[in-house]
């Protein structure tokens, strides 16, 4: 009897072991090819199934890139095109389903104030130049239940210096309209995505209104602030400030985020937890942490084994037709460079992170 009490104790024990292990996900490294870049744009465009890159910058910003790249399946491949943007980094796209194409708004180094570029697959084209004045660091979602691209926050100033917007504008496809100022605190390097099982657009984090200087070399008196940590939803009429009880990502900025269709959930990864990326004396924490929004609540999603570096200013874009998540670029690594500054390194990597049938995370991700 004993031994088959400890038989039968040893059998369930090993079954819950293996269904707790199979609900952690797993990442995998598989490459370490396409543009080693941060502050891109990355979005995926489900009719010509690939993921495309856009632009962004070396990891002290230094230089700019307006190169676009696509991934398709495994490959990137560099991709010829006419009449692009130049020089573009901290800009937002946005996929506009109903019309098949990406909607890009602003580029640093454009000449023109409040630019508005549509890519079919085959060129840019400027679809608008009114509206919106030129800013930087805003955040951009398509709004499909409603046919609108939604805009919020950002800045004009050179530099990491106030005022920041708490603007929402919205698109509908010919015209630009200012809807509100009113909602959550103005920011920038904030996350924003569009929850279509819900009809609302969720927003996570940034940095908040200050004055951080504007580089390396002149930092300004609110450096090394701790980031914003709120969640906003936006139901097409009403900012509402969600998820004020039990566990969130915390104060982050520079972080990515990607509503998972088939899941229903916003999925968030990394970002950094203080405002100033440059200055030696502050201690930054840059996240690995992989986190899902329902609705409702946060959960953090576990991992075992390889994962990305902790890394700020990467992009993801959801493959809905692999079902998986694609993550590129960003700034890892603090180098210090004396004078009590630093800089980091960039990554070339993609990794991909996929979930089981049955919705529980079985992960990988993979790099290409």
């Amino acid at each position: 009897m004993c031994v088959t009490l400890f038989a039968i104790t040893l059998v369930v024990m090993l079954y819950s072991a293996s269904n707790v292990a199979a609900q952690v996900g797993e990442w995998i490294k598989v490459s370490n090819e396409g543009p080693g870049v941060a502050y891109h744009g990355m979005i995926y465009d489900p009719i010509r199934d690939k993921v495309v890159l856009y632009g962004g910058s070396s990891t002290n910003s230094s230089q700019n890139y307006d190169d676009m790249w696509e991934l398709d399946g495994n490959t990137w491949t560099r991709t010829a095109r006419t009449s692009e943007p130049t020089d573009a980094r901290n800009f937002r796209m946005a996929y506009d389903s109903k019309r098949g194409r990406i909607v890009l708004h602003n580029a640093v180094g454009y000449p023109d104030c409040g630019t508005l570029w549509v890519w079919d697959g085959v060129s840019w084209q400027i679809a608008s130049t009114s509206g919106p004045s030129w800013r930087w660091e805003q955040e951009l979602v398509y709004d499909s239940k409603r046919d609108r691209i939604v805009m919020f926050g950002g800045t004009s100033v050179n530099g990491l210096t106030s005022p920041f917007f708490q603007e929402t504008w919205e698109w509908d496809g010919t015209t630009w309209t200012k809807i509100t100022e009113d909602g959550p605190p103005a920011r920038i390097y904030s996350a924003m995505v569009y929850d279509s099982a819900r009809g609302r657009t969720v927003l996570y984090g940034g940095v908040p209104n200050g004055d951080y200087g504007s580089g390396p070399s002149n930092p300004g008196p609110d450096s090394g602030q701790t980031a914003l940590g709120d969640t906003w939803e936006w139901d097409g009429s009403t900012w509402t400030q969600v998820a004020l009880t039990g566990n969130t990502p915390g104060p982050r900025t520079s972080h990515a985020m990607v509503y998972d269709t088939h899941r229903k959930k916003t999925i968030l990864y990394g970002g950094v937890d203080k405002v100033d990326y440059f200055d030696f004396s502050i201690d930054l924490h840059l996240y690995t942490d992989l986190w899902e929004w329902d609705g409702y609540e946060w959960k953090q999603i576990d991992s075992i084994g390889m994962e990305p570096a902790g890394r700020a200013a990467h992009k993801m874009a959801y493959d809905s037709k692999r079902n998986r998540i694609i993550l590129h670029g960003g700034v890892f690594g603090i180098i210090p460079k004396g004078n009590n500054q630093r800089d980091f390194l960039s990554d070339r990597n993609t990794w991909v992170y996929r979930f089981g049938s049955s919705g529980i995370p079985l992960g990988l991700w993979s790099q290409y």
